[in-house]
């Protein structure tokens, strides 16, 4: 009678060790992001300057990435299209990409918005993770959605 409590108690035991491995595991990898924040605008003489902060957790590096990119003006008529090329971003990095728009003035801008992909490559990448996972936000009074 001794053993099959015993036998019971070993399989009660390496049952929750199972399920606690699964969560430890489960915590320990965050999922696929890319996150993208327009981190200040700000006139550059006729020039209209964009800085952006990128942060690339897709667990492989970006070789080449650029996006589409639509500006609006205060009273949400299209500005102007734009490609913004962000080049290369390393996995687990952040990097910092300013554009300039010329002949631009800031004041006159509400919205950015990011209109589609027109490159991410690199790695282990399919060519749609840089959208798929892109997180947008603002540190501006300016939009930015996608």
């Amino acid at each position: 009678m001794a053993i099959k409590n015993y036998t019971l108690v070993l399989h009660a035991f390496v049952a929750s060790l199972c399920v606690v491995a699964t969560a430890a595991i489960a915590q320990g990898s965050p999922p696929p992001s890319l996150s993208l924040s327009l981190n200040s605008v700000e006139q550059a003489e006729q020039n209209c300057r964009l800085v952006f902060v990128i942060d690339n957790k897709l667990n492989s590096d970006i070789e080449k990435f650029a996006l589409e990119v639509v500006l609006f003006t205060l009273d949400e008529k299209v500005e102007r299209f734009a490609l913004f090329d962000f080049n290369g971003v390393p996995v687990d990095k952040m990097r910092v990409r300013q554009f300039e728009l010329p002949e631009a003035q800031c004041s006159q801008l509400s919205k950015v918005l990011i209109n589609g992909s027109a490159a991410c490559d690199g790695g282990s990448l399919a060519g749609n993770e840089c959208l798929d996972y892109l997180n947008l936000s603002s540190k501006t009074r300016l939009e930015v959605s996608g």
